[in-house]
């Protein structure tokens, strides 16, 4: 212990003597280390935020859609697949299903409130629409079985709308117009937040199911259905058996691809999973190639190290040091410099995560593992950079490195 003491007095005292260059070599594992702690934050963020739009998408709920498994957005409204006999024969044929609500979805449609317009996805759907996806008003009313026999020119809005569209205005009771046709507010939804695929729940319109099929979009048949089961654990059961009956209903051969889409919360958490991981591999090979540059400019500059200080290696080595106390001292000057990057990098890199949780631009969830990840990188850097340098210096004869 007492030698391993030695070397890191006089290790720390020799970059001390060169401050610019432990600088410069601070800087290139800093790098690499600031990009580890962002990979780490981002990823831990990533999943966060995935489970937390899981959670309100509902553990016990999925939802069919119209069209290929391979089309990942809200069901394609051009495809005419799901009819309402299909809900019919779900709801009578499946066991384990709570509640069943069709969906007709139009994405951009123009509201208009006096001066003010915008854009935003138009649902029609039954009075189960609240159920079936846990969605309260907090204030007005919800959709009623009257409003659905009747067509009527009713809407229920979400908290981006309200806010964007209304203003100040407090919109219940307010009338607006959905393309050319009055519709009169008569609900808010509770605010959502994001889905697990980045959308803003709260901005939309629900008007009744007969409404947006005859008066707005003439249409016979649904773009979604959204299903919840009694149990979070039939969610499985009731997928396979809602695929078996709708591949049996439409026909569908053994090898034939599926003209409809059954989404899940695993389903959902998969393919999160699958972006976060390609995002985390990109910025893990940024982070390897920081972290191999850094090594090698670190080797480099004690390399030139070496050089330079031919004369005071050989005095050490003439005054009685042992090749073994050379080549400690060069390792240790490596690893103060590697671990003084590594915590200038976690320093640097968990600020940066942080401003970006807090701005929004990515998740990022601040935890201790970038802190052990950038010390076991610093070590291993500095132990592979320092260890060929310190071999050649422990190599240099004191005869010949004295010689005038």
């Amino acid at each position: 212990m007492k030698a391993v003491a030695l070397a890191v007095r006089v290790g720390w005292r020799g970059l001390a003597l060169r401050k610019g260059r432990a600088a410069l070599m601070m800087l290139g594992v800093a790098i690499g280390v600031v990009t580890l702690t962002l990979v780490v934050s981002v990823g831990r963020g990533a999943k966060a935020k995935v489970e937390s739009g899981i959670n309100a998408f509902g553990a016990d709920g999925m939802l069919i859609t119209a069209g290929s498994p391979q089309f990942r957005g809200p069901g394609d409204e051009r495809v005419t697949t799901l009819t309402p006999e299909d809900a019919t024969a779900l709801r009578a044929r499946v066991q384990g299903i709570r509640v069943l609500a069709p969906m007709v979805v139009r994405l951009e449609q123009t509201l208009v409130y006096q001066g003010n317009n915008m854009t935003a996805p138009v649902i029609g759907s039954t009075p189960d629409y609240g159920e079936a996806w846990d969605w309260p008003v907090v204030s007005g009313e919800e959709l009623s079985e009257a409003h659905e026999a009747a067509a009527a020119r009713v809407a229920v809005i979400g908290k981006t709308i309200a806010q964007e569209l209304f203003g100040a205005v407090a919109p219940v009771g307010e009338s607006m117009r959905i393309g050319e046709q009055a519709f009169k507010v008569i609900g808010v939804l509770a605010p959502r937040g994001v889905s697990p695929m980045g959308m803003d729940m709260d901005r939309r319109v629900v008007v009744p199911l007969s409404t947006g099929m005859r008066r707005l979009f003439n249409v016979s048949w649904y773009t979604m259905l959204r299903v919840r089961a009694t149990s979070i654990d039939g969610v499985d059961a009731v997928g396979r058996e809602a695929t078996g009956l709708l591949r049996e209903r439409h026909h569908i051969g053994p090898t034939d691809t599926d003209d409809f889409a059954i989404r899940s919360p695993a389903t959902f958490r998969a393919m999160a999973t699958e972006m976060s991981g390609m995002l985390t591999m990109m910025l893990g090979i940024i982070t390897v190639i920081a972290l191999v540059a850094g090594a090698v400019v670190l080797a480099n500059i004690l390399l030139a190290a070496v050089a330079e200080r031919r004369v005071e290696i050989g005095l050490t080595r003439a005054l009685g040091a042992t090749k073994r106390q050379i080549v400690q001292q060069f390792v240790v000057e490596g690893l103060v410099v590697t671990v003084a990057g590594g915590a200038v990098g976690v320093a640097v890199g968990t600020i940066g995560a942080a401003l970006l949780g807090g701005i929004g631009a990515l998740p990022a969830v601040v935890t201790w593992e970038p802190f052990a990840l950038a010390l076991v990188a610093s070590l291993t850097v500095g132990l592979l950079a320092s260890f060929v340098p310190a071999r050649r210096a422990a190599a240099i004869e004191p005869a010949t490195a004295l010689r005038p």
